[in-house]
């Protein structure tokens, strides 16, 4: 019953994590176990937070700005493929505007998550596993990106999907020097934290 009003201050929760009324924490090792469905009453956006922001967070932020692309909007890609932008020269505000136009689109029809919703998960299965394993080393964006990149393989290998999805999506990251790939000692410790996801 609280009046709640956000002022998101990353590009992650500017463009992702703002909308959408989750409130949720982790419990026992499982990502946002707890929680409720409350939406705020205000959100209010601020592109200049983005000055205040390192590479790293920017970098975050890039991760759930192309799931959008992928799920939604493809115009995304094309502009984050332009080759006058760079991670210091993006119309952020465009690219949020429609990420969130995305998300809106989805989770009015499904604001409790119990179907189509699910759509937004995309990269995020694998995506926790990671942040399970490299603990406090990856962002939340930056293991949705890799999540990502799994999952259109797995999607490639088992739905038959278009190869070149994948080299695009690799090219777009690496223009951005975001990491492409990471080194995993133990697959099963992995698989643990996946399984504990939501």
């Amino acid at each position: 019953g609280i009046p709640l009003t956000l002022v998101p201050t990353t590009l992650l929760s500017m463009c992702d994590s703002s909308l959408g009324g989750k409130t949720g924490v982790n419990y026992r090792g499982v990502k946002n176990y707890i929680g409720s469905f409350k939406k705020p009453e205000q959100i209010l956006i601020a592109k200049d937070f983005l000055l205040t922001l390192p590479e790293k967070e920017l970098k975050s932020g890039l991760g759930e700005i192309i799931k959008y692309g992928l799920i939604g909007d493809p115009s995304i890609l094309d502009t984050l493929r332009q080759d006058e932008c760079s991670l210091s020269h993006l119309p952020y505000l465009e690219l949020i505007k429609k990420g969130l136009r995305v998300k809106h689109k989805i989770i009015k029809d499904d604001f409790l998550d119990q179907g189509n919703r699910n759509i937004l998960n995309f990269g995020h299965n694998i995506a926790h596993g990671l942040e399970g394993y490299f603990e406090g080393t990856l962002t939340h964006g930056e293991a949705v990106a890799l999540g990502i990149l799994v999952e259109l393989k797995i999607s490639e290998e088992k739905l038959s999907l278009d190869r070149e999805l994948f080299y695009l999506i690799a090219d777009l990251m690496k223009k951005y020097e975001m990491n492409t790939k990471l080194k995993i000692e133990d697959l099963e410790e992995v698989l643990y934290y996946i399984r504990k996801d939501k």
